[in-house]
């Protein structure tokens, strides 16, 4: 049976096929997002507790977010992309 890292790097592949120009950005090294936090000044958690879809552009809060829980990080790339869908 495959493991985790496995899976999840060919569940991004999957969508890698479909949406050619998929790609997974930190929030915090994306200008426009950096923007976007300040316009949603009300949402605290904006930049760290939310993962935002954008087109075929996934931003996550931090570089280890996919590490920290891989079958968490499956869950929420299958459904966001049901979003780009």
């Amino acid at each position: 049976m495959a493991n985790l890292d496995t899976k999840l790097i060919n569940l991004l592949g999957a969508i890698r096929s479909e949406f050619p120009d998929f790609k997974v950005l930190n929030k915090d090294e994306s200008r426009f997002i950096r923007i976007l936090s300040y316009i949603l000044f009300f949402n605290r958690g904006f930049m760290t507790n939310f993962i935002t879809t954008i087109g075929h552009t996934v931003y996550i809060p931090t570089k280890g977010w996919i590490k920290e829980d891989q079958f968490r990080a499956m869950v929420v790339f299958s459904h966001e992309w049901m979003h780009m869908k």
